[in-house]
């Protein structure tokens, strides 16, 4: 075992950790502040169109809406996408593990 440790490269593994630590910090605090915007536009449009339905200048069909809402999901697969995430993330952990704790502070600070 300390054979393995003495011919590991820390200078490699430092640099990716450290890489892994400011991507997952870009990412979290982008991730936040475009979440923010996204439900801004969507309550907004959600309550135009709901103040034109009641005005009486729309029609909105909610049974057509939330049968096309669940088609398009269930057509994505969520299952896929997130086994394939899962075997990304889990084939380097040392990036992975510092891009995590970076993607929680800077979501965080968002």
């Amino acid at each position: 075992m300390l054979e393995s440790l003495s011919e590991l490269d820390w200078g490699s593994l430092a640099g990716k950790m450290g890489l892994g630590a400011v991507l997952g910090l870009a990412v979290g605090y982008a991730t936040k502040k475009a979440i923010k915007v996204a439900l801004l536009v969507v309550a907004v449009l959600l309550a135009a169109n709901i103040a034109l339905s009641k005005a009486g200048f729309i029609t909105i069909h909610w049974n057509a809406l939330d049968q096309w809402w669940s088609s398009a999901v269930m057509s994505r697969g969520a299952e896929n996408i997130a086994s394939s995430w899962i075997g990304w993330f889990t084939s380097s952990i040392a990036v992975t593990g510092s891009f995590i704790v970076g993607f929680v502070i800077g979501f965080r600070a968002g």
